[in-house]
């Protein structure tokens, strides 16, 4: 990718840049207005002057701390807004993406498609917040953005699956050996990131719902091997056998995944 930054590169700052050159304020009546420092003259844009203080820790502390003292100088002009704010901007979207991060993969079991309806719900319901709440816009790209690299992921794993097969077996027609090729411990292995993110002690319990996706994770990876005889697009096939799963009541120790109608929310 040519927008990844070298950290070796010989333009990267001096990390014995001394505090003072980097941080210059000038007075402004009220306030202290930050000037661009020198350093950074060099960057062409925000990501990289990130990417560089990212690896500048007793700058980056420092920084930390001087956000931290505005804050509370806000606090003692107004405490009852800043308190507000902080409750806004900082607590609560942190624990969202992380929630929510959890809850999507679980959601994977049921359905490998997906719709901003299905993904409001979800956040919604696992964040406590309304469809009104100005964060939701954000979260809905995050999860978009997260089920589009789980899909990626499944879809490779399930090529090098067809490609193995084919190689351990020369009559893969009528598949007759997938069966026991695609062991518990295959299937399960495959899935193993979505499992995770489950609650695997609930799931362990329900015999059904463990069958149902070993059935799920055979009959996907025939249609890989059918698709790739007829030289059709493999992607497709990931979005296509939601049959088997979509129904099932997938445990969460948030209980979120198992109550969606995902039929319905699809739908919309």
């Amino acid at each position: 990718n040519d927008n990844i930054i070298d950290s070796s590169s010989d333009n990267e700052p001096d990390d014995n840049a001394s505090l003072g050159s980097l941080f210059a304020y000038e007075n402004d009546t009220d306030n202290l207005t930050s000037k661009q420092p020198a350093q950074f003259q060099q960057f062409n844009n925000e990501f990289e002057i990130a990417w560089w203080l990212a690896h500048q820790k007793r700058i980056l502390d420092l920084a930390t701390n001087i956000r931290k003292a505005k804050l509370t100088r806000v606090d003692e002009e107004d405490n009852s807004t800043s308190i507000s704010t902080n409750i806004i901007l900082n607590e609560p979207v942190s624990k969202l993406s992380e929630i929510d991060q959890e809850e999507c993969k679980a959601l994977f079991l049921r359905t490998r498609n997906n719709t901003t309806v299905l993904y409001e719900e979800l956040i919604t319901k696992v964040s406590k917040i309304s469809k009104t709440d100005r964060r939701l816009g954000s979260l809905v790209k995050d999860i978009g953005g997260w089920y589009n690299s789980y899909r990626h992921k499944f879809h490779i794993a399930l090529i090098n699956l067809a490609n193995e097969f084919r190689s351990t077996n020369e009559r893969f027609e009528p598949y007759d050996e997938l069966d026991e090729f695609v062991s518990d411990e295959v299937w399960k292995q495959l899935l193993k990131m979505y499992i995770q993110a489950t609650d695997q002690t609930k799931l362990k319990q329900d015999r059904e719902t463990y069958i149902k996706l070993g059935v799920f994770v055979r009959q996907i990876t025939k249609a890989i091997l059918i698709a790739q005889d007829k030289n059709k697009n493999t992607q497709n096939v990931i979005r296509k056998h939601d049959e088997y799963t979509i129904d099932l009541k997938i445990p969460t120790k948030l209980g979120v995944v198992e109550s969606l109608p995902v039929r319905e929310l699809l739908d919309c």
